[in-house]
This record gives structure tokens, sequence and C-alpha cells, in this order.
């Protein structure tokens, strides 16, 4: 997703998935037919379960639902809708 221009970090487009995030940061991306945004809450130390990793982050506003998609997105839906 970053190689395409579809992550933000504080309104800075990422290109490359090791780019660094500090505590504070906004980061949005697309999650299936969805755009979420969240806040770093804190950094992990070590890759652990998803209920630790939920900690790390906060939600930053409520998913927006993405409008019409470019052909170029398409790949990178995952094939599940909220709304299901």
């Amino acid at each position: 997703m970053c190689a395409t221009g579809a992550v933000t970090i504080n309104g800075i487009t990422i290109h490359k998935p090791n780019h660094p995030v500090r505590v504070g940061d906004a980061v949005t991306a697309p999650q299936g037919r969805w755009r979420r945004a969240v806040r770093v809450a804190a950094l992990g130390r070590r890759r652990g379960p998803a209920a630790e990793a939920q900690l790390l982050y906060e939600e930053a506003g409520a998913p927006m639902r993405l409008g019409d998609l470019a052909a170029a997105w398409e790949p990178l839906l995952a094939e599940g809708d909220p709304d299901d």
C-alpha cells in the first residue's frame, strides 16, 4: 500500500513501508473499502497478539467509506466489506 501512495503519516504520503513512526503520529490507510485514521499511542517492543497491538493506537475518527475507486486500488482492497 505504501508503494501506491495509499498511506499517509501526518498528512505526508509515504512510499516505503519502513518509514519511521513516532508516538503521536497520525496514520491514515485504506482497510477494505474504508479509510481509517489512527494516532500512534505507543510503540511495540515485539510482535505480539492482536489484543496487545490494539493498545498501541487510538482511533482518530470514524472510518470513512471510500467513494468511487480507481482501478489501481482494487488489488489493495480486502474481499470483505464491514457492511456485509
